[in-house]
C-alpha cells in the first residue's frame, strides 16, 4: 500500500514560505551573535577601550615651542663704526662712491661724514638718517644729504640708502635684527643668532 501525499499549491506556497523565513531568522541570529562576539573580541584585544581603574597615565603633551634662540647686543661707538665703514669701503676699492670720514651716533639719528665721488657728484658728502627694523634687516633711512652744504635731491636717496645698508648687511651677516637703540656715541643693536 503506497501512502500518496497530495498537497494544494496553497499549502506548497506556506511551506516555501515558513522555510524561507526560518532560513533567514538563522542567518540574522548567526550574524547578530557573531557581531556581538567580535565586539566583545575587540574589546579584550584592546584594553584601551575597556574603561578600567587601574589604566596608566598619559604622558605629558610634547609642545612645538622651539628653543628660543640666543639673544645678542652689539654696541657701536662713534670710533668703531666708522672704523668698520672705512674697512668696507676700503675692500672695495675704487668702486665705492662715498669714503666715510667720521660716523657720530645721536640719541635722534646718525650722521655720517665724508667725501662723494659719484657721476658728476663730487664733493664734501653729510649724510643723516635713522637706523630702522625692516624685514629683521637693518635700513638706513635718510633724513638729509648734503654735498658741499647744498641739499641734495631726493631722487638720489635710494642709491644712498642701498649703499649703506649694503655695508651693514654685512655686518649683521647670519643675525637677525630685533631692535635698534641709539645714543649720544653709541648704537646698539639687539639680535637673534639662527
Amino acid at each position: 500500500m503506497e501512502t500518496r501525499l497530495s498537497l494544494t499549491l496553497r499549502q506548497v506556497l506556506w511551506i516555501i514560505l515558513v522555510v524561507i523565513l526560518l532560513a533567514v531568522g538563522f542567518t540574522l541570529a548567526i550574524f547578530f551573535l557573531g557581531q556581538r562576539s567580535g565586539f566583545n573580541l575587540a574589546l579584550s584585544a584592546t584594553p584601551s577601550l575597556v574603561p578600567t581603574a587601574t589604566m596608566p597615565a598619559l604622558p605629558k603633551a610634547m609642545t612645538a615651542t622651539p628653543k628660543p634662540l640666543p639673544v645678542e647686543q652689539i654696541t657701536l661707538t662713534d670710533d668703531s663704526a666708522t672704523q668698520f665703514l672705512q674697512d668696507q669701503l676700503a675692500q672695495a676699492g675704487s668702486e665705492a662712491p662715498i669714503q666715510v670720514q667720521r660716523v657720530s651716533f645721536t640719541a635722534e639719528n646718525v650722521s655720517l661724514s665724508g667725501s662723494l665721488d659719484y657721476l658728476e657728484y663730487q664733493g664734501m658728502l653729510n649724510i643723516t638718517g635713522l637706523p630702522v627694523v625692516t624685514g629683521k634687516k637693518l635700513h638706513f633711512q635718510l633724513i638729509e644729504v648734503t654735498l658741499d652744504g647744498a641739499v641734495l635731491p631726493e631722487v638720489l636717496y635710494p642709491t644712498v640708502e642701498q649703499q649703506i645698508d649694503s655695508l651693514f648687511e654685512q655686518l649683521l651677516t647670519g643675525y637677525e635684527l630685533q631692535k635698534i637703540e641709539l645714543g649720544p656715541g653709541w648704537m646698539t643693536l639687539t639680535v637673534l643668532k639662527p
